[in-house]
C-alpha cells in the first residue's frame, strides 16, 4: 500500500500542559484507522494538526505529493437560514472545486449521505441531519484521507447504521475518533490508541478495538512483569548504594551511574503504568421491595403527539431496562414521567413506599455555571458524606478524575465530559433504588464508560438506561422497550430486535409509498379500470397479513442464528440441510411481501 503521510516525534503542547509527546505513526492507503484514548490527552488536536488546522510545537509531518485530507470537525456551526445545498456549494468551493462544477459535486455527495429536498434550510435539520451534513462537506473534493472527529454525536440508532455502511462502502483512507466500540468493531482495520502509559504516547494495533484490547494487554501486562524485574534490580542496587560505596575505580562510578539510571528508568515506567481511572460506584439503598414502577395502561402524549398508548410495564430490582428507539420516539419523556417531571396522559403509575430516584439528565443541569466545582460537589463544607463515611472534597474530586486546581473553577467552563463526571459524582451521594440515565455515555471517554458500564452491572436496584451506544445496551441491559413514537411499546429480549423491527415497518412503508405513487401516476383514466375493491376473504387475509410477515421473519431469523452454531458450521450434511430451511423461509418472506403489496394496490 502507498504512504499517504508520516509523523515522525511529533509534540503539542498549550502552555505549560503537554498533550502528546515524541508520537510517531503512519498513514496508507485503504487504512480504516479508530483512534481511541482518555480525555484530554490530544486526540482532536491530533487530527487537526493532520489537518493543517493546527501546528506540532516539535516533529515533522510528511506527505505524499498532492495529498486530499478531508476534515469533519467534532462540532459545526452552519449558518441556519442558509439551504443545505448552499452550505455544501460553498464547501465545494473552499476545496478547490471550480464554481461550475461546485453544484454538482454538492448535489451529488449530498445524495449519497440521504438528503433528499437539497432547499431545505440547515435550520430544519435535527443534530443527526446536521452530522451528516458536516460529513458530506468534509468528503467533497475526493480526499485521499477522510479525517472524522466523533462523527457518532446526535446520531440515532438509524443514523448509526447508515453512518457504519457509509464508513464500510466509502474508498479512500480514514482515520475516526469514536468512543462508540460498537462502531469501531464493525468497521475499522487498525486502531490507534493515543495514552501516557506508553512509550512514545501510541500503541498501533492491527484490527478492531476486541484485537487492540487483547495485544494492549499483552503489552501492559510485559510491561509490569519489566517493571517487576526493575524494581529487584533497583532494590539491590539501593543497598549497594547505601553501604557507601566509594567512586574510586570506573567499574564503581559506572555502577553508580547505573543505579541512578536504574532509579530513572522505573520512576518513568510507573509514572506511565499509573492510572488515575474515575472510580464510579452508585449508592444503592438496599431496600427489599422487588417491584419499584409498575405502569398500568399509561398513555402520555407531547402536543398532538401520542408517545404512549395503554403500556403498562413492572420495573423490578436486579434488571436493567434499555429504552430504545428513534430521535424523538419520547425516550427522554418516558423518564421524566417516572421522575415526576412530566404527568402521563391517563393510566396508573404506582411506586414503591418512599422510593428512591436518582436521575442523569441528558441536558447535565449542574447548578449555577459561575458556581465552582468544589461548591457543585460540596455544597456546604469541604467534605462530601459517601455510604456513611466523611471524604474531603479533594479526594472526592481526585476519584472523577479531577486535580485540585480545578476546584476553582466555574462548572460552567467544564467540557462535556468533565460536566458529566462531575454530575455523576454528585448523584453518587444519593441512595437509590432505580437509575434513570439519559445519554450518560455522551463525551465519556471509552475507559470511563468501562467503569459505568461495571458500576452499572453491581447496581442492586433497577437501572432504566437511555443511550445510542450500543455496545454498552448489549452488554448491560437484559431487556429492551422499544419506543416506536406513535404510542407503541413494545418488550425484547435480544439487543438488536428493535432495530431489525425498524426496518420493517421501514420496509413496510416503502412499500406503501411506491404503491401510493403507482396509484397516483395511474391518473382518471386508471380509476375506471380500477378494480371494484377487496373481497371480504381478501379482506381478512390482508388483515392478518402483517402478522404472517411478522411469524415469518422471525423464523428466518432464528434459522440465520443457528446456521452460525458451531453444530452446523463444523458438519457439512447439516450445513446445506440447513441452507435449504433457509432458502425456502426466505422465499416465504418475499412471498408474503409480495401478496402483501398486492392486497394493498386493490384495497
Amino acid at each position: 500500500m502507498a504512504l499517504l503521510l508520516t509523523c515522525q516525534s511529533i509534540s503539542k503542547s498549550f502552555g505549560t500542559r503537554s498533550l502528546f509527546e515524541n508520537l510517531s505513526f503512519s498513514v496508507f492507503d485503504g487504512d480504516r484507522i479508530g483512534v481511541i484514548g482518555p480525555n484530554g490527552v490530544g486526540k482532536s488536536t491530533l487530527l487537526k494538526i493532520l489537518s493543517a488546522t493546527d501546528t506540532v510545537d516539535v516533529g515533522e509531518l510528511t506527505y505524499r505529493k498532492h495529498v486530499k485530507v478531508g476534515y469533519i470537525p467534532q462540532w459545526t456551526d452552519f449558518p441556519l437560514d442558509q439551504s443545505i445545498l448552499d452550505v455544501a456549494t460553498k464547501a465545494a468551493i473552499q476545496v478547490g472545486i471550480t464554481e461550475d462544477e461546485a453544484v454538482t459535486a454538492a448535489y451529488i455527495q449530498l445524495s449519497l449521505v440521504g438528503f433528499e429536498d437539497y432547499d431545505a434550510p440547515v435550520s430544519s435539520l435535527s443534530g443527526g441531519w446536521q452530522k451528516r451534513l458536516a460529513i458530506a462537506c468534509g468528503s467533497l473534493g475526493e480526499p485521499d484521507l477522510l479525517l472524522l472527529d466523533e462523527p457518532t454525536n446526535h446520531l440515532d440508532a438509524q443514523g448509526l447504521e447508515w453512518l457504519e455502511q457509509y464508513l464500510l462502502q466509502i474508498s479512500c483512507a480514514w482515520m475516526m475518533i469514536s468512543h462508540d466500540r460498537f462502531l469501531l468493531n464493525q468497521t475499522v482495520r487498525k486502531t490507534l490508541e493515543v495514552n501516557r502509559c506508553f512509550e512514545n504516547f501510541t500503541l498501533v494495533t492491527a484490527g478492531d478495538y476486541d484485537a487492540h484490547l487483547k495485544h494492549k494487554e499483552e503489552f501492559l501486562a510485559a510491561q509490569r512483569q519489566a517493571m517487576a524485574s526493575l524494581s529487584s534490580k533497583v532494590r539491590r542496587e539501593d543497598e549497594w548504594l547505601k553501604r557507601g560505596p566509594k567512586a574510586r575505580s570506573t567499574k564503581a562510578k559506572y555502577r553508580i551511574e547505573n543505579a541512578q539510571q536504574l532509579q530513572t528508568n522505573l520512576a518513568e515506567v510507573r509514572g506511565r503504568l499509573q492510572t488515575n481511572a474515575t472510580q464510579i460506584e452508585f449508592s444503592a439503598s438496599q431496600r427489599k421491595t422487588k417491584n419499584l414502577v409498575s405502569l398500568e395502561n399509561v398513555t402520555l402524549c407531547r402536543g398532538e403527539q401520542q408517545l404512549l398508548e395503554n403500556c403498562s410495564y413492572v420495573f423490578t430490582s436486579g434488571r436493567c431496562v434499555g429504552l430504545v428507539g428513534g430521535n424523538g420516539a419520547g425516550k427522554s419523556s418516558f423518564l421524566k414521567m417516572i421522575v415526576g417531571q412530566l404527568s402521563q396522559t391517563s393510566g396508573t403509575i404506582r411506586c414503591a413506599q418512599e422510593l428512591q430516584v436518582v436521575y442523569f439528565d441528558q441536558k447535565r443541569e449542574l447548578p449555577d455555571p459561575q458556581m465552582t466545582l468544589k461548591r457543585a460537589l460540596s455544597e456546604h463544607g469541604d467534605s462530601v458524606l459517601y455510604q456513611g463515611r466523611s471524604i474531603h472534597v479533594h479526594s472526592w474530586a481526585k476519584r472523577f478524575g479531577f486535580s485540585y486546581e480545578q476546584l476553582e473553577t466555574p462548572v460552567g467552563k467544564l467540557s462535556g465530559g468533565e460536566r458529566a463526571r462531575a454530575l455523576i459524582a454528585r448523584l453518587m451521594l444519593q441512595p437509590a433504588d432505580i437509575l434513570l440515565l439519559d445519554e450518560p455515555t455522551n463525551d465519556l471517554d471509552i475507559y470511563t464508560l468501562e467503569v459505568l458500564e461495571e458500576s452499572l452491572l453491581e447496581f442492586p436496584g433497577a437501572v432504566i438506561l437511555v443511550t445510542h451506544d450500543r455496545y454498552m445496551l448489549q452488554r448491560i441491559c437484559d431487556t429492551y422497550l422499544y419506543l416506536d413514537g406513535r404510542g407503541g411499546c413494545v418488550a425484547y429480549d435480544d439487543p438488536f430486535q428493535w432495530e431489525r423491527e425498524i426496518k420493517r415497518q421501514e420496509r413496510l412503508q416503502q412499500t406503501l409509498g411506491v404503491e401510493k405513487q403507482k396509484k397516483s401516476l395511474k391518473g382518471v383514466d386508471a380509476a375506471a379500470k380500477k378494480p371494484k375493491g377487496l373481497s371480504f376473504k381478501e379482506k381478512k387475509e390482508l388483515d392478518s397479513m402483517e402478522e404472517q410477515i411478522l411469524a415469518a421473519e422471525a423464523q428466518l431469523e432464528q434459522l440465520v442464528q443457528l446456521s452460525g452454531d458451531e453444530e452446523y458450521t463444523s458438519n457439512p450434511k447439516k450445513l446445506a440441510e440447513i441452507g435449504k430451511q433457509l432458502a425456502t423461509s426466505q422465499a416465504r418472506v418475499d412471498q408474503l411481501y409480495a401478496r402483501w403489496t398486492e392486497l394493498a394496490e386493490q384495497q
